[in-house]
């Protein structure tokens, strides 16, 4: 079974030598999150000894799954391309055991896992809540608790083609605006695929012909894709008024600030 069986991958580059320090230096970060992963069982680039500029490297996995998941994590992402961008594969060679004893004597590792992908969306271009902050702050803090791999960002090229990364679950927090392009959008396909979307408070306030709207004035959608995400989209806060707020003192007594409050007050 190849896709349970150890396998390697030697890779011979051809890295010019004014290239050298810079493509050893992600060389570096490269194995030092690689060798964290679960499969890796080996990870090094060595050099060879008749040639100023011919590198390889020798890696071996657990699995050709725990190698397809390898090529997925961030910093191979982020640092293979450009690593290649300034070298030369001579080779590029994937390889089984050869001999029955090394298959005999391997022991598969646990089957990798390949952490979920969340981005927490931010962008907001005309109201601005003041608790978005403290809100990413606990959303990012639930994801990491979870072991997920998360990202809190408000680049619009992150929910755009053609840059866009493939995303497990979107959360849109407290938005405003046109938070990006219509026309290159991720989200429907990201829906169509059966992926999770999350929409926080003032997601529903997206792609509005005017801003904050207070009172009677309704402002219309410049696009469909609240609406057709979430079934609802924003249009306009009520009227301010006033209201009876009527206390449960048996519940806030446990809670800390809200001991003070009367049985009964008008806000």
């Amino acid at each position: 079974d190849v896709e349970q069986s150890q396998v390697h991958l030697i890779v011979i580059k051809n890295v010019p030598e004014e290239n050298q320090k810079e493509w050893l230096q992600m060389a570096e970060k490269l194995s030092i999150e690689t060798r964290k992963e679960d499969g890796c069982i080996h990870y090094s680039f060595v050099k060879a000894r008749d040639s100023t500029s011919k590198f390889i490297i020798v890696e071996k996995w657990a699995s050709h799954e725990h190698l397809q998941v390898h090529t997925k994590t961030p910093h191979f992402t982020d640092l293979v391309p450009k690593m290649d961008g300034i070298s030369e594969t001579l080779s590029l060679d994937l390889c089984d055991p050869a001999l029955s004893m090394d298959k005999e004597n391997f022991h598969i590792l646990p089957k990798a896992q390949q952490k979920l992908k969340v981005l927490i969306y931010t962008r907001a271009l005309d109201y601005i809540h003041s608790s978005t902050p403290a809100a990413a702050s606990f959303l990012y803090s639930y994801c990491i608790q979870q072991d997920w791999d998360v990202t809190v960002s408000d680049e619009n090229e992150l929910m755009e083609t053609p840059n866009a990364p493939e995303w497990d679950v979107i959360i849109l927090l407290n938005n405003s605006g046109a938070i990006f392009d219509p026309k290159s959008q991720i989200l429907t396909k990201h829906i169509e695929d059966g992926k999770g979307v999350l929409g926080v408070h003032a997601a529903l306030a997206c792609f509005l012909n005017g801003k904050d709207a207070e009172g009677l004035t309704l402002m219309e959608a410049t696009c469909p894709i609240i609406e057709d995400t979430f079934g609802a989209h924003f249009k306009n806060h009520p009227l301010p008024q006033k209201g009876t707020v009527k206390v449960n003192q048996e519940i806030t007594k446990d809670f800390k600030g809200l001991e003070s409050l009367p049985d009964e007050f008008v806000h």
